[in-house]
């Protein structure tokens, strides 16, 4: 029994020992990674940033957020202490994200960053829509888009106007939305997977509110761009918005 007890003794200290040695080497990795982030100007790491962030890589995207804003603020550099508030926030829970996006506004409204009043409603806007809760997004969208107006940003008007519209199709005010995917469908320059987009969308838009022939004539053109024809996914929307006009078509002549 005491040998029994002795080994299991033995093996209890060679686990925790192990167990040392993992989190010794963990702590080294990540000091490591710190120490290199240190060669990196703030354009570099936020490029950095996202590419970890759009490949879903979200703790190497959150590290390299947290580092920017510590560095922004041991340098107290204003401006960047805001390009950090937006990095970190991405990666936060709704209480917190919602909290750096509120220090950014504080920033904003103490000139002390040149982001814009209609930038913060934007991301506020995202960050609503992100957790569902569609009235505040649209709210936020709405003040983004007065704002945008009044600074001439045309790229945040754009932006609202889309995001306004994408809420509009989600609530069912689809009419409202068509006439806004419609116009940037044809009246302003996108790029490729942009005008597939709205395409796409007022394509839904066109199905829900009856519009079938204008409907039929877009997943033509969808199935024949040479964007669906680069891309399996893109393909396949326009074959199931094709099944879902037919359906359509057939409820509507059943009598």
């Amino acid at each position: 029994m005491k040998i029994i007890f002795l080994y299991f003794i033995y093996k209890m200290k060679k686990a925790a020992y192990l167990l040392i040695i993992l989190f010794s080497n963990l702590l080294y990795s990540q000091n490591k990674s710190i120490d290199s982030l240190k060669t990196f100007n703030y354009k570099d790491l936020k490029n950095k940033f996202y590419t970890y962030y759009d490949n879903d890589k979200a703790i190497e995207s959150k590290s390299i957020a947290k580092y920017y804003l510590k560095k922004a603020r041991k340098e107290k550099n204003n401006g960047e202490v805001a390009e950090g508030y937006i990095l970190i926030h991405l990666n936060e829970n709704f209480p917190n994200a919602l909290k750096y996006l509120d220090s950014l506004s504080l920033l904003s409204k103490n000139k002390q960053t040149s982001i814009s009043a209609a930038k913060i409603y934007t991301l506020k806007g995202n960050l609503y829509y992100k957790y569902d809760n569609l009235k505040a997004s649209l709210n936020n969208y709405i003040l983004g888009l007065k704002y945008a107006r009044i600074q001439n940003n045309q790229a945040l008007i754009d932006a609202n106007n889309i995001n306004i519209a994408y809420l509009n199709c989600y609530m069912g005010k689809n009419e409202d939305a068509a006439k806004t995917f419609r116009h940037y469908l044809y009246n302003v320059k996108n790029s490729e997977f942009d005008r597939n987009q709205m395409r796409v969308n007022l394509i839904n838009c066109y199905i829900e509110i009856n519009k079938l022939d204008s409907a039929d004539v877009l997943i033509q053109e969808g199935l024949n761009s040479q964007f669906a024809h680069k891309n399996k996914y893109s393909i396949n929307q326009y074959l199931y918005l094709s099944g879902r006009l037919i359906l359509n078509k057939k409820s509507i002549k059943m009598p």
